[in-house]
């Protein structure tokens, strides 16, 4: 009887710690407790600066937006395709500023963002190209007085906020490369945190729970 009691609280034991990673890397994305339909628009906008750190000083972009179409919201996966990224500053024609004014623009649009899943709980998942293709880098082009440069990533990797207030989104030192492009630096690090909402006015804040 004892040998079948511990038997019993041994597979009590393992199917909890089987359970539990599951149950805290279930994201739902809603608006006003209601989950959202695959096809709904929604929009991340910067709060902050975004900032890019290099060893010569810091990059700013004081507006982001990420402009999105939800394709997954199951219960355990949220994914979502972004369609179009702006990066603006206060410089003239909206550039960012740094050691230069710098236009930047997004590259391999759309690009594909992921929750839950196989992630880790509370984290998701910024990569290049379609949810339902390859992967393909994150690259964002950068023009100067030689031309153009290039900066690249394979993925982002970031964390969002749970609970009954509005979702945000932030990346931490997540670095670039240059992959080409002369007089250019070779390493950015971003930092960025962005807020989630609808797209149609009156632009209500959506959560993640």
């Amino acid at each position: 009887m004892k040998r079948n009691l511990i038997s019993a609280l041994a597979g009590l034991a393992v199917l909890a710690a089987t359970l539990a990673p599951a149950a805290v890397a279930s994201p739902v994305l809603t608006e006003g407790g209601v989950a959202l339909n695959p096809g709904a628009a929604i929009s991340a906008t910067n709060v902050g600066n975004l900032i890019r750190t290099s060893a010569f000083g810091n990059f700013i972009c004081t507006g982001s937006t990420l402009r999105m179409k939800v394709l997954a919201n199951t219960g355990t996966t949220i994914e979502a395709e972004v369609e179009s990224a702006t990066f603006t500053g206060t410089e003239t024609e909206g550039r960012c500023t740094g050691l230069g004014a710098e236009r930047v623009t997004a590259k391999n649009l759309p690009w594909c963002l992921k929750a839950g899943g196989g992630l880790a709980a509370d984290t998701f998942e910024l990569r290049g190209g379609k949810c339902s293709e390859a992967a393909k880098p994150l690259t964002w082009e950068m023009p100067n007085a030689f031309g153009s440069c290039f900066h690249t990533t394979p993925k982002m990797t970031g964390s969002f906020s749970t609970g009954g207030t509005q979702a945000h989104l932030t990346l931490y030192q997540q670095s670039t490369i240059r992959e080409s492009g002369s007089g250019c630096l070779e390493n950015l690090k971003w930092d960025a945190t962005y807020s989630l909402e609808t797209t149609a006015s009156p632009f209500s804040p959506l959560t993640i729970s």
